[in-house]
């Protein structure tokens, strides 16, 4: 019982010297990742960041002008791990999951569409759960 009072009491110690450490600096934010960075840290990063997005971004949708729908998964899901978004790519990524018959994913990408503002996923999502019912008819 004693043991745990110690250790309660020693992580109210480290607790607090943590958030006066953060609060007296000022230039200074602790990440996701609890790494001390400076502003100028920060906004490098995020503009390296964006500029990945709108890369891959970009060869995503060329390689769906062109036709290479697996290559546009590829794109896209480097483009979305820079933790960037535009609302409509997961729309395109269902739209695509489902032209190549992976309905489980194209289902996973309408919700995540509708979830950050793409209502017109609503609609596909709706005809995706239709031609389901529709295939398992047959």
């Amino acid at each position: 019982m004693k043991n745990l009072e110690i250790i309660k009491r020693t992580l109210l110690i480290c607790s607090f010297s943590i958030f006066a450490s953060v609060l007296n600096a000022q230039n200074y934010v602790i990440n996701s990742y609890f790494t001390p960075m400076s502003t100028e840290m920060m906004i490098s990063r995020a503009r390296y960041q964006l500029n990945q997005f709108n890369e891959y971004r970009d060869l995503a949708y060329e390689a769906l002008a062109n036709g290479y729908k697996y290559l546009f998964i590829k794109y896209t899901d480097e483009a979305l791990s820079t933790d960037y978004y535009i609302p409509q790519m997961y729309y395109d990524r269902g739209v695509v999951f489902q032209e190549l018959g992976d309905y489980k994913q194209a289902k996973k990408n309408y919700k995540k569409a509708i979830k950050v503002g793409y209502y017109k996923a609503e609609k596909a999502l709706a005809e995706l759960k239709e031609q389901r019912k529709m295939n398992k008819k047959k």
